[in-house]
């Protein structure tokens, strides 16, 4: 499957079988997008399969095969010409994306909705600011189909995703009126919507559950993976495992947090397409025996975990692993261990360019250096980081925040108690939808 739904290639074939295989009927028959791709398939089928139109005999009718690669090319012909329009899009300004789709109106499609909302998506993590203007222009895209249960489809995805924007910028009431906005596209369509409504649902748990909303988030987990599970989303019901084990960690129940991170693990072991997540379960079990006072243990699922990222090519997110791993060292009581990794975290994002994360780590070093009243330590780190954000090309408010801290540390006119208040309020302000774009372009 590709972004939660089958794809062409999976939906001919269930065409061309009868519509026998019962665990695509149970997610054809509940997604609106797929349902309406296969209508769309069954008449072209049945079109191709008359005789009446091939008058000259059953020996010029299309087998399968033919009518399986006539509406393969069709859809790839749909891909390909979307590939070929963000390609063209590229060459210009961002500023001139609108005005060349008003000026090449075959140019709108479906297909190029989901291009950009793709790249949106993998931007989410390294580009924030600049993945939020990739889903305005899909919205804007949307807008311009002329079909109205395609329109509803695809502002419903756009939206659901600028809620995953907007929570991960800390706008959780933004994210919240996103995803009302994606329930009330998918009120307008014709066809059935349960699977979509179960995306929607377990979004809206992932943004109660940084909210710390947990026994909202729980529920509507818990109810987004009973219809998943109907239908048959392996993928997606393991997800919204490894969210309930996390909110049963947050609620304290760290025992049965790992319990079902264990069983999650078991299930993903030996999977050939499980890596990525694979690699999140042994994070967060590192995470919760962290928490659980088991600092080898922890260690040693951190270190499974960084094996698969860097395998994946990640280096980012191995990063993070060690980052999550130092701060719950430090939350239990391990401060020089903590220490070590902060310190080997905030280097490492530092090489590769990601200066807002290596800013926020060394908010945590400085933290710490100032619980062990190690002062000079932290107001030459603090100096660093002050001359660091104002060599790059950050928000102004970053620079400002940083230097306000050296300030306060170098002249120690505070308490170190003081100074981590300051250090929290930083923290803050600092949240935003440019957090991590520091230094980087434009979308094109």
């Amino acid at each position: 499957m590709t972004d939660d739904h089958y794809d062409d290639e999976q939906l001919l074939t269930f065409v061309d079988g009868g519509r026998t295989d019962s665990i695509v009927t149970a997610h054809v028959t509940q997604c609106a997008r797929c349902s309406v791709i296969v209508e769309q398939y069954v008449e072209l089928v049945d079109l191709f399969r008359d005789p009446a139109t091939y008058p000259l005999g059953d020996d010029f009718m299309p087998d399968a095969a033919r009518v399986h690669d006539v509406c393969g090319r069709a859809a790839a012909h749909d891909r390909s010409a979307a590939v070929r329009a963000l390609s063209l899009l590229d060459e210009r300004p961002f500023s001139e994306w609108l005005e060349y789709l008003d000026r090449h109106p075959s140019a709108v499609s479906e297909a190029l909705v989901e291009l950009v909302v793709e790249r949106a998506r993998s931007m989410l993590h390294v580009r924030l600011a600049t993945a939020i203007v990739l889903l305005d222009f899909a919205e804007a895209v949307a807008r311009r189909l002329t079909d109205a249960d395609s329109i509803a489809v695809q502002r419903a995805a756009v939206a659901k995703e600028r809620a995953n924007a907007f929570r991960l910028a800390g706008e959780y009431p933004r994210a919240l009126s996103a995803l009302d906005e994606a329930d009330r596209f998918l009120e307008h369509l014709h066809s059935p919507t349960t699977f979509e409504r179960a995306i929607v649902k377990a979004a809206r748990a992932t943004v109660f559950f940084v909210m710390t909303r947990y026994e909202e988030a729980m529920q509507l987990a818990m109810d987004a993976e009973a219809t998943l599970s109907e239908l048959g989303e392996r993928y997606r019901v393991q997800q919204l495992m490894v969210l309930r084990a996390s909110i049963l960690g947050e609620q304290g129940r760290l025992n049965e947090s790992e319990r079902l991170l264990l069983d999650i693990a078991g299930q993903l072991t030996g999977s050939d397409d499980a890596s990525e997540d694979l690699a999140r379960v042994y994070a967060n079990l590192a995470e919760c025996e962290a928490r659980l006072d088991r600092s080898a243990l922890a260690q040693a699922f951190a270190n499974k975990a960084i094996a698969l990222y860097d395998l994946l090519g990640n280096q980012s997110e191995a990063i993070r692993v060690q980052w999550t791993l130092a701060y719950r060292l430090w939350r239990a009581g391990h401060i020089d261990q903590a220490l070590d990794g902060f310190l080997a975290v905030e280097a490492a994002f530092e090489a590769l360019g990601m200066t807002a994360d290596a800013g926020d780590v060394g908010l945590d070093i400085i933290e710490v250096y100032l619980l062990k009243g190690l002062w000079d330590e932290a107001a030459h780190l603090s100096r660093r980081l002050a001359e660091l954000f104002q060599r790059v090309e950050a928000p102004a408010r970053y620079a400002q925040a940083y230097e306000s801290l050296r300030i306060s540390v170098t002249a120690r006119e505070r308490n170190a108690d003081d100074v981590v208040q300051m250090i929290e309020a930083l923290r803050d302000s600092l949240r935003g939808p440019d957090s991590g774009t520091i230094g980087e372009p434009p979308p094109n």
